[in-house]
């Protein structure tokens, strides 16, 4: 599974490194990456629990100042060790690469990158089945089988 969003994503939002906000960055990297975990998912449930386990870790980094992709793994690396699975890794890597590229793009603009980050955190929320549950979500986006 290979996902070339953070390029396009990137290039699609380029912008000054001032420390205003772009209102288009959250909702579109929340379905970028909803949409990076649930075909993830959807192939590898197995990845569920890991997911799970890390969302909250990036739901509180969104929060936070340090907001380098290098800074994100490193508060990520000792979650969910026993549930992590090589097909989790492989999605959390996606959602990561989906920040990097925004990173590339606003790495001095604080609340940018906190709406990056908080969209990545909304994106595995929605990408994941339902608490409770392993029944997958409908994406009702155009995408192809």
């Amino acid at each position: 599974m290979k996902i070339l969003l953070p390029a396009l994503l990137a290039a699609l939002l380029t912008g000054c490194t001032t420390t205003s906000t772009n209102p288009a960055v959250r909702p579109i990297v929340t379905v970028a990456v909803e949409d990076a975990v649930f075909f993830g998912v959807e192939k590898a449930p197995n990845a569920i629990p890991y997911l799970r386990a890390v969302e909250p870790v990036i739901c509180a980094e969104a929060k936070g100042t340090a907001l380098t992709p290098a800074d994100i793994v490193a508060a990520l690396q000792g979650v969910g060790l026993d549930v992590k699975t090589q097909e989790g890794i492989l999605i959390l890597n996606n959602v990561v690469a989906i920040y990097s590229g925004f990173f590339a793009q606003y790495t001095n603009n604080i609340p940018v990158l906190q709406d990056v980050l908080g969209g990545c955190c909304d994106g595995i929320a929605l990408g994941l089945p339902a608490p409770g549950t392993t029944t997958m979500r409908k994406i009702n986006r155009p995408h192809i089988h």
